[in-house]
Formats: C-alpha cells, structure tokens, sequence
C-alpha cells in the first residue's frame, strides 16, 4: 500500500511537480489559515459567521484540496483543467473567507499574490487567473462592511 503511494506520488512528481508543490502548498495554507479562524473563535471574536466557517466552509475547501490532490496522484501529467479549479479553489475560498470575517480574515491576503505567482505561471493562463483574481476582489469588497469601509477598496471598486 504504502509502495504504490510512493509510485504515484512519484509519477505525479514526474508528470506535472508544480503543481503538486502547489497542492501540498495550498494544503498547509488551509490548514494554518483553519487553525488561526479557530482560535479566534474560541475567543469570540470570528463574528456571526463563525460557525459556517470553521463547520462547513473551511473543512469543504480542505476536502476539495484534498481532492486535488487525489486527482494528482490518480492521473499524472499537465492538467489544465486541474489547474484552474485550483486557482478557483484558492481565489474562491480565500475571498469567501474574507468576506464573511472582516478584520480577521485578512490574513487570508497575501494568498491571492500566492495565486496569481503560483498558480499563473505554473499554468500560463494569466489571462483566467487574473480575471479570478479581480472577481474575487469584487466579491470580498461588495459583501463584506469592513472591507468596503477601507479607503484602499473604494479606490479600486467605484461603489
């Protein structure tokens, strides 16, 4: 069992180690990011949505980069489509999060230079990437107070 894991996390080595770095990557990111949400919210301050984060939205973008990584493992080589629903996974969840939390959520900031770098040039789609990227900025500013109350994004976002 163990030997066959080996072969497969080989082959996705040898087919595509990019992109497997950056599913290993997005993983601890995740990972670390859903440890520092607990701990604010076991001191009460991750607001309202605290409960959907950490019970449903946080384990689902675990599961889903799990998940990726599976695909990885199960079928080696370029993906182009493995490596946008990536980039959407990463853009998606890191904006989601950012929305719902506010302050809190700001660690989740330097992830979208980490997909833009990462996932854009690993995949040379920049022109997809670019455009998940400025949707998601769209998204955090359009649904989340605090966010809106920055000055930076009501330069960047007319109201």
């Amino acid at each position: 069992m163990l030997s066959h894991f080996r072969e497969r996390l080989a082959a996705a080595r040898a087919g595509d180690g990019v992109e497997l770095e950056q599913g290993i990557i997005r993983i601890v990111n995740m990972a670390v990011v859903y440890v520092y949400l607990f701990g604010f919210f076991f001191f009460g301050d991750l607001g309202e949505h605290g409960p959907l984060i950490l019970f449903a939205i946080g384990p689902a973008a675990i599961l889903a980069a799990l998940c990726l990584i599976g695909w990885m493992l199960a079928r080696p080589g370029v993906n182009q489509m493995r490596r946008r629903t990536g980039s959407v996974l990463d853009m998606g969840s890191s904006a989601l999060i950012m929305s719902l939390t506010g302050e809190v959520g700001t660690v989740q900031y330097p992830f979208f230079l980490w997909v833009i770098i990462g996932n854009g040039d690993s995949s040379r789609c920049w022109s997809s990437t670019g455009t998940g990227t400025s949707t998601s900025f769209w998204e955090r500013r359009s649904f989340s107070g605090w966010w809106r109350s920055r000055s930076m994004s009501r330069c960047s976002c007319p109201a």
